[in-house]
């Protein structure tokens, strides 16, 4: 139902009909108001005239009363028997007038107004008839009903008496006068305790007990209209005094507004006839223009609903020359021309538009399937990812265009060696994922041995030789899981445990998603500690081989994870830098170290701080506004920094690394290059870095003196460096004889867990001061060496 309302052939129809329906109703309506307020003025104009015929008729059946009663208020019958005070004579003469004029009561009063002789049912008791006496008209109410009285003064001899007949106010009165004047009428009385009671209507019970009602509400003081809302169909007349000075006795002419309608009835009915048959004509003409208009766009419709299930192939019948006709043209060519995006959108939806291969929607469909077979088969499913190590290096040098080449070369080989039942895909930028059914850990191991020689081989781009290095891993189904995601988590799992070990394959080991998983919460978690103030800052001592004082500090950071315990940064910084957000991590070193130098100098120690800076914060160029803007925030100079990075840093834009270097020198921070001899950098780049320090790494250092290839490489260092005019710092002192042979050699500073190992900030004051104390505890004339030897084991 709701279907069919909502068509399009509804619609025309109900527009058509709405137009014709909304045009009648506004004629018929306009004519029924003018009806109704010609009604309303004909009912008020009838009213007032059944007013003005009501007073007339009274008026003139007083007058005929009168003119009855003139000869017998001069008879002189009368006269005789007033004057003998025959009581009999005078009932019986009063009797006849009365009977004479159909009147209803009549009395017979002296010059005082005391009664004489009384005819009719009004009894004597307790009333009082002197107001008729003088008066020609007069009301008389009696405890029963009210009468319209007529006085002529009745002529005697002796003195004057008054003789006054009337007729009683009742329905009949009431109804002979609406008769007369064509409208209802009903005459009221209201006693002096001011309860109001009917004294005639032309009205039946009901409608008197209404009218009734809604007068006694108006004395009230209820307004008109919602006194008279229970009257229904009639019109009320003002209110208006009858007889007699004190109001007591009021008409009111009401007229039916149905009687009053009645001449427009016939109106009413004929334009109702009229509207209908209009409507039918209407009805008629919308039904052959709807149809007219309705069935192109119905064949429309119908092949928009084709369309929108996927077929593309049936064509419109549509052939008219009108705007339909167009419609019909152009939607032909949208469908033809999306028929044709539509089979390009589905195959871009499933396919990689590069190499041809199924994209991760359709490999996962695919993984999904194989696994479906493989659970009726209880067969293995090997889940292989595999990552084009130098892929990105080989874009960024030779160009995108050499690098889609090499990705489609690359599919092809791999396509060339696999089986039919195989699926191979590409996950994403130079990552391919390798389904294989039927294959447990052993044949999955030779395929991707298979593969990886296979891209061994090179591969010839335009004349330009490429060799690729694919690092490859893989999980089996169902030792490893059973659902497509999880399988392809835990083979990237173990591609990335390839990338990072020396073996270019890597096969699933249980648990390895675990450390993946502990990896994210750290990195989930890295921002937080940042923001909460998790982080911890330590410093290590450096020391001055040649004076023994303490002539600095390296900051370093210690993360104590509320759910993790202790992560060493060795685990968190790389991933930090990967992700891209060691910035935060350097920033808020920056902030802390530069913070304990201004908490340093209030103490009066005068100490620099080194901090490590990444390859990402080298390149990035908001380093130098960062650093100014701590030390102005601090109070401090740039004196108080040692800037420490590293051989891999300056290496990724050397051009830029000088730049900045020049930067924090001319600022007045010192530089320092960490970790050297690990970076391959080449002497020419080493002369043309403005540093101030070496710092040689770790692993040179730890097994001084007695390895003679270590020994040697750190001789060698130590004296480049002073043939450049560069200081040496030696790092991971751990033994007495390391310590030794560093100041044989001429290293100017040293630090290590011998001297002493990283200690919380707030630790380091008390660690200096008892440094200090020991210049003045060791022995006189004591040497140097055995004096910092001597040292650390003083303090512990």
């Amino acid at each position: 139902m709701r279907r069919l309302l909502g068509s399009f052939n509804t619609k025309v129809l109900g527009l058509a009909l709405l137009a014709v329906l909304g045009s009648q109703a506004t004629t018929v309506y306009a004519v029924l108001e003018y009806a109704k307020h010609e009604v309303i003025a004909r009912a008020e104009q009838d009213l007032a005239e059944a007013d003005s015929a009501f007073q007339d008729a009274l008026n003139h059946r007083a007058t005929a009363l009168a003119a009855i009663m003139q000869p017998a208020a001069r008879s002189p019958e009368l006269q005789a028997a007033v004057r003998a005070s025959d009581m009999a004579a005078m009932e019986r003469i009063l009797l006849s007038r009365i009977d004479q004029a159909n009147a209803d009561f009549g009395v017979l009063l002296d010059p005082t107004g005391k009664v004489l002789a009384t005819s009719g049912s009004v009894s004597m008791t307790g009333l009082d008839y002197s107001a008729l006496a003088g008066s020609q008209r007069e009301l008389l109410i009696t405890p029963d009903a009210s009468y319209d009285m007529v006085t002529l003064p009745v002529a005697t001899t002796a003195a004057d008496g008054w003789l006054s007949i009337g007729y009683r106010i009742d329905d009949g009165l009431a109804q002979r006068l609406a008769k007369a004047s064509g409208v209802e009428i009903t005459l009221l009385r209201t006693a002096e305790s001011g309860t109001i009671s009917v004294l005639g209507s032309s009205l039946d019970t009901a409608e008197r007990a209404l009218l009734l009602t809604a007068t006694e509400q108006i004395v009230a003081g209820q307004p008109f209209r919602e006194a008279t809302k229970t009257l229904g169909n009639y019109f009320r007349s003002a209110r208006q005094s009858y007889l007699g000075t004190d109001n007591r006795v009021v008409v009111l002419t009401h007229k039916s507004f149905g009687e009053a309608r009645q001449p427009f009835v016939a109106l009413q009915g004929a334009l109702l006839h009229a509207s209908t048959i209009s409507l039918l004509g209407a009805l008629i003409l919308a039904l052959v223009l709807a149809r007219a208009v309705t069935q192109p766009v119905r064949e429309l419709l119908l092949a928009t609903r084709r369309m929108s299930i996927g077929n593309y192939t049936q064509k419109l019948s549509i052939r008219s020359r009108d705007e339909f006709g167009e419609l019909a043209r152009a939607f032909e060519t949208m469908r033809e021309g999306i028929a044709q995006r539509e089979q390009r959108i589905v195959y871009q939806a499933e396919f990689d538009p590069l190499t041809g291969l199924p994209n991760r929607i359709q490999a996962t469909e695919r993984l999904r399937a194989a696994l479906r077979g493989a659970a009726k088969s209880g067969n293995p499913v090997v889940v292989m990812v595999m990552h084009l190590q130098r892929f990105r290096e080989i874009q960024s040098s030779l160009g995108h265009e050499i690098g889609d080449e090499v990705l489609r070369q690359t599919a092809e080989r791999l396509r060339g060696v696999m089986e039919p039942d195989h699926t191979l895909a590409r996950l994403e930028g130079d990552q391919f994922l390798i389904v294989a059914p039927d294959t447990d850990k052993d044949g999955g191991m030779a395929l991707a041995r298979l593969l990886a020689g296979v891209l061994d081989a090179g591969l010839n781009v335009q004349s330009v030789n490429v060799t690729l290095d694919a690092c490859i891993g893989f999980c089996v189904c169902p030792e490893h899981g059973r659902q497509p995601d999880e399988l392809l988590r835990r083979a990237a799992v173990a591609k990335n445990d390839a990338q990072q070990s020396q073996k270019r394959i890597r096969y699933y080991q249980n648990g390895r998603e675990a450390r993946h998983v502990r990896q994210l919460a750290i990195l989930g978690d890295l921002r937080r500690a940042v923001r909460e103030n998790q982080l911890q800052l330590y410093l290590q001592p450096k020391v001055n081989l040649k004076t023994g004082q303490v002539c600095g500090a390296e900051a370093l950071l210690r993360w104590d994870h509320p759910e993790l315990g202790q992560i060493p940064p060795i685990e968190f910084i790389p991933l930090a830098e990967r992700a891209g957000c060691i910035g935060m991590i350097t920033q808020w070193v920056l902030g802390q170290a530069v913070a304990q130098c201004r908490a340093w100098r209030d103490e009066g120690i005068q100490l620099p701080i080194a901090v490590n800076f990444s390859a990402q914060d080298l390149l990035h160029d908001n380093l130098i506004p960062l650093i100014e803007a701590e030390l102005d925030a601090h109070g401090m100079e740039a004196a108080c920094l040692i800037c420490e990075i590293t051989e891999e840093a300056v290496l990724h834009d050397l051009d830029h690394a000088i730049a900045i270097l020049n930067r924090l020198r001319k600022m007045g921070a010192r530089t320092s290059m960490d970790d050297f001899g690990t970076g391959y950098s080449s002497l020419a780049n080493l002369q043309k870095l403005p540093v101030d320090e070496l710092k040689i790494d770790r692993t040179f250092v730890s097994m001084l003196p007695g390895h003679p290839q270590n020994a040697a490489i750190v001789r060698a260092i130590i004296g480049l460096a002073h043939n450049l005019g560069v200081e040496v710092v030696a790092e991971g002192v751990e033994t007495t004889a390391a310590l030794r042979w560093l100041r044989e050699e001429g290293c100017e500073r040293a630090q290590g867990y011998y001297l002493s190992k990283p200690m919380p900030a707030d630790e380091f004051p008390g660690w200096l001061a008892r440094w200090e104390q020991l210049n003045y505890e060791v022995e006189p004339g004591m040497d140097m060496t055995d004096s910092l030897i001597l040292r650390p084991r003083l303090i512990k």
